[in-house]
């Protein structure tokens, strides 16, 4: 019979999500698709708070069963609590600043090292089997092999090259493969392929997600997101690539970092299956069960599969 309007609606679900970000955050990831945005910035609005309230809950009523991606929330967020009041905004600025200032004078170091950690949304409390690698390295006289799946733009492949690791590093992405084949040329601790990983090997399409260098571009068919526009591009098998390329020469990996867009269900299946596990001190797997109707049962078999194998070395968390 009336009732309340969608713009209040919005504007009281937006307070509530607002008042608990954190929790917000882990329950859904606000969607990349969402195009308005960049014509309708909040820093320009008379009343912040309201102004954020409003469009965070109108995107989430109007997407939130489709596709949910945590760099629009984040976006809001980081305007709205960095600039809120000038206090908030110096202290945030004299931390970064003072933190960049560390990692200018200490370029091959240890402060480098925590800034590019940081810079690369690391999970703070994995921070330690990075500052293991060195000591490692130069303990066992061996070179820690670290593989990078969903490569990206380099930033976790820099940090294992800023730990003295070798790399194995995939980016199917053409553009970006073409930026990271530049920027690692005559790095001898590199080895870079443009080829996406799953549990096969195959030519398929790889949708590029309407934008030629952005997150979310996936090889899954099956994934909510990602562009109707693509190429082709060539599958390796990441688990025979790992045990026939890999293991024939190093007796085991250190790291391996798995951000493929939806693969990783099916990598992880295999991978377990195989008891590869067993032959990697450390797995990290982005899981992006929020792109599938059936995430809930993919996360529940991963998480299940994980459990009888007795696995202790696999994060999920990883963002």
């Amino acid at each position: 019979g009336g009732g309340i309007s969608k713009k209040n609606l919005a504007y009281e679900l937006g307070l509530i999500l607002l008042k608990n970000p954190f929790s917000f955050i882990q329950i859904s990831k606000i969607l990349n698709s969402y195009k308005n945005f960049s014509n309708q910035n909040p820093l320009y609005s008379s009343n912040l708070k309201d102004e954020l309230a409003i469009e965070l809950g109108e995107v989430f009523l109007r997407k939130y069963k489709k596709v949910f991606y945590y760099g629009y929330l984040e976006f809001l967020f980081f305007y709205y609590f960095k600039i809120k009041n000038k206090y908030r905004k110096k202290v945030l600025f004299f931390k970064d600043f003072k933190q960049s200032l560390r990692a200018f004078a200490d370029p091959k170091g240890f402060y480098m090292l925590d800034f590019m950690l940081e810079s690369a949304c690391v999970p703070r409390h994995y921070y330690d089997i990075f500052y293991k690698i060195p000591y490692l390295t130069q303990s066992t006289g061996k070179k820690m092999v670290c593989i990078d799946c969903g490569a990206h733009k380099g930033a976790i492949s820099d940090i294992f090259l800023h730990t003295s690791a070798l790399v194995y590093a995939f980016e199917p992405n053409i553009y970006l493969h073409a930026f990271l084949k530049h920027k690692y040329q005559g790095v001898k601790d590199m080895q870079l392929y443009q080829k996406a990983v799953s549990n096969g090997n195959y030519i398929t399409e790889f949708r590029d997600n309407d934008s030629l260098v952005s997150d979310g571009s996936t090889i899954v068919k099956d994934l909510a997101w990602g562009g109707t526009s693509g190429y082709k591009v060539e599958v390796i098998d990441l688990i025979e690539f790992i045990k026939q390329e890999l293991l024939s020469k190093y007796e085991r990996i250190y790291f391996l970092k798995l951000d493929v867009e939806g693969a990783e269900f099916d990598i992880m299946d295999k991978l377990l299956k195989h008891k590869l596990h067993e032959k990697i001190d450390f797995i990290a797997c982005e899981t992006h069960e929020r792109g599938f109707e059936d995430g809930v049962q993919k996360m529940q078999k991963l998480k299940t599969l994980i459990a009888q194998s007795g696995a202790k070395n696999i994060a999920l968390d990883w963002i």
